[in-house]
């Protein structure tokens, strides 16, 4: 993950955070905004490009195991939907010594996911 794609989850994490926390709810236009800048973000770096793998898989992780979540309770729509941009932006951790991007995908989405449901 480069510094910019770093800066830009760590911005989007703060705005979210104070939405929620001021209106109780983050809009699906803010969102979809952050969406769109991190989208940018990607294709600027050619991050996207050289781990296409990567940013699919986690996305395709993210979304599926999110919505159930979502479905039954555990988390709220705008969990769900702040995952779906942290998972197309920063699909996972990038280690050199492994060669399969689809288990740092996993292993990134289960981070993630711990993280978020300890932290309530």
């Amino acid at each position: 993950m480069s510094i910019a794609s770093f800066l830009t989850i760590i911005t989007l994490l703060v705005i979210y955070s104070i939405l929620d926390i001021r209106d109780r709810k983050v809009k699906n236009e803010i969102v979809l905004i952050g969406g769109v800048v991190g989208c940018l973000i990607l294709v600027l770096t050619e991050h996207f490009v050289h781990n296409t793998v990567l940013h699919l898989s986690a996305l395709l992780l993210v979304v599926s195991i999110s919505y159930i979540l979502f479905r039954i309770g555990s988390i709220g729509g705008a969990d769900a939907k702040v995952l779906f941009t942290i998972a197309l932006m920063s699909p996972g951790i990038e280690l050199g010594a492994w060669s399969q991007p689809v288990l740092e995908a996993i292993i990134g989405l289960g981070g993630e996911l711990f993280v978020l449901l300890l932290g309530g």
